[in-house]
């Protein structure tokens, strides 16, 4: 795969398969796990090669393995690897990440830090993407924020509604969503999103546009979403909290209101 210029890995299924925690089990710092069959098998499809329980946990010791498979690819198939970062500064993250595993987690957990590596690395040349296998079960059993924002720098205005609310209008700004202001929030997801060096130095040119994923993936997955917004005509003040929902009925809602709009000529 050397020489390779554009990749996204699937790698959280190369090696993470579900068991049962350990209790009190030592945690070591300098595994000795051999990849390099599971390393081959990956190459043969590029494609995740573990099943993954998501309502389980993973255990400790395949996480361990799972940063290794992950830094050997990155270092074969990543030739720019170290145009932003040094090789020192990401052995450095790579060490640190795996110290940092005291306890066997869950997938979104995992995800998280999987997500700050690449953020960190910023090379637009490799990238990341859920398992496939969690696309599906997340369809089947997550729910999500159910408005899309529109984000001008740490500020949040409501951009289309998927729940049936009469205070929520388009523009209203967002104050704060659970007792975060959008400020808190954007400096969480920016050590998580997409970057490419310093094309997006503040890692946060996605948030407009992947907010109800980026916020399942990266903050939380509540069942009702506490909101704080400045009305855009009245300028007042006010409260709701809206359920999270299904992605098939966000999308269905929006859906319904567009045909509607077009309908009555509205735009």
């Amino acid at each position: 795969m050397k020489g390779n210029k554009c990749i996204v890995l699937f790698f959280t299924t190369i090696i993470l398969v579900n068991c049962k925690p350990s209790i009190n089990k030592t945690i070591n710092c300098e595994i000795d796990f051999s990849s390099e069959k599971i390393y081959e098998e990956y190459q043969k499809t590029e494609n995740p090669i573990a099943k993954i329980e998501f309502d389980k946990l993973l255990a400790n010791e395949w996480i361990q393995n799972d940063l290794q498979i992950l830094k050997l690819i990155l270092e074969e198939a990543n030739t720019s690897l170290y145009r932003y970062k040094t090789k020192q500064q990401i052995d450095s993250l790579f060490s640190s990440k795996s110290c940092a595993f005291q306890n066997s987690i869950y997938y979104l957990d995992y995800i998280k830090h999987i997500s700050e590596i690449f953020n960190f690395v910023s090379c637009g040349h490799s990238g990341w993407s859920h398992n496939l296998e969690y696309k599906k079960y997340r369809n089947s059993n997550m729910k999500f924020f159910p408005l899309k924002i529109h984000a001008i720098k740490d500020s949040y205005f409501v951009q289309k509604i998927a729940v049936n609310d009469e205070k929520l209008t388009v523009f209203d700004e967002i104050i704060t969503i659970n007792g975060q202001k959008p400020k808190e929030l954007n400096e969480i997801l920016k050590n998580h999103m997409y970057k490419d060096g310093e094309s997006a130095p503040e890692g946060k040119g996605d948030i407009s546009n992947y907010f109800k994923m980026a916020y399942s993936n990266f903050i939380s997955n509540p069942d009702s979403f506490r909101l704080k917004l400045i009305n855009s005509k009245s300028k007042q003040n006010y409260s709701v909290t809206i359920p999270a929902l299904p992605l098939k009925t966000i999308d269905s809602i929006l859906q319904k209101n567009t045909e509607e709009k077009k309908e009555w000529g509205l735009h």
